[in-house]
């Protein structure tokens, strides 16, 4: 997989979040007036700090020894950052559902959206991603190590 393809899964990611918005504003409100917001935002907010928090903290340095696993210790990383960005927005959306109001999910969203704005492939997050490397004595290419296919090994 290279950086276009990168990209694509995360525009990817992206345009599911929208959806999910979609079928939430959809359904709107199915909870019949029993609505707990206060409960609802709270548990939203606190899984959505949470979730930023564990990103930083469990933030391990990208593996330099080889391009492979450079690529693959990134490809790690990029699909830990979407999990548990996505799942603030999915938690939001089943307490829209299940303990209201619908629109909860919007809180989960903005969570997701700024886990996703961290996360996402741009030049200058790669930018970032390769001084960090470099200032570690890396020499390898992060663009390049994700650019090159990925062998039997790197899937496995």
């Amino acid at each position: 997989m290279d950086c276009s393809n990168l990209r694509t899964l995360y525009l990817t990611f992206c345009t599911m979040l929208v959806l999910i918005c979609a079928v939430a504003v959809t359904l709107g409100d199915i909870t019949d007036g029993r609505e707990h917001p206060a409960v609802s935002v709270a548990i939203v907010v606190i899984t959505g700090i949470l979730a930023q928090v564990v990103q930083r903290v469990n933030s391990t340095p990208l593996d330099c020894t080889s391009a492979t696993t450079l690529a693959a210790t990134y490809w790690t990383r990029f699909f830990l950052r979407t999990a548990l960005s996505e799942s603030t927005a999915l938690i939001a959306f089943a307490l829209g559902i299940a303990l209201g109001p619908w629109w909860v999910f919007f809180i989960g969203a903005a969570f997701a959206a700024i886990g996703f704005a961290q996360l996402a492939p741009t030049k200058r997050n790669l930018l970032r991603d390769q001084d960090a490397l470099s200032l570690r004595g890396c020499a390898e290419s992060l663009v390049a190590a994700l650019r090159q296919p990925r062998t039997n090994a790197a899937n496995r």
